[in-house]
């Protein structure tokens, strides 16, 4: 059964958060174990559940209850998780070329110095 990943990409405004892009990562079970410690290691960086103060896209996240795992990331964390994900890709899988993964890569060229990507999954 795989992971599906929901990535909605936040920039700092004047009074808190907007979200300025939404990004969807299919079936990403490595990525998951990477990003939110289940299934298949731990993570890179502990899970820090949703931000207090977020954009009104991701306020519905928490109301509606269909994902979980939730956490955010910076630009600078999303590349050290992408390191470390082809190096364990190549080490599990061996195919060097799956490990390019899109939805992750899209994310990190979305975000700017003082964004965050704000991730939730379901499955």
């Amino acid at each position: 059964m795989g992971v599906d990943t929901h990535v909605i990409v936040e920039t700092s405004i004047d009074h808190g958060w907007e979200a300025i892009a939404e990004v969807y990562w299919w079936r990403a079970s490595l990525l998951f174990g990477l990003i939110a410690g289940v299934r298949g290691g731990g993570p890179i960086i502990e899970p820090r559940g949703l931000p207090d103060n977020t954009s009104w896209k991701t306020e519905r996240w928490r109301e509606d209850g269909d994902l979980h795992s939730f956490t955010y990331l910076t630009r600078e964390e999303l590349k050290d998780i992408r390191s470390v994900f082809r190096e364990k890709g190549m080490e599990w899988y061996g195919i060097e070329e799956d490990l390019n993964h899109d939805g992750l890569n899209r994310t990190i060229r979305l975000m700017n110095k003082n964004d965050r990507a704000v991730f939730g999954f379901d499955g």
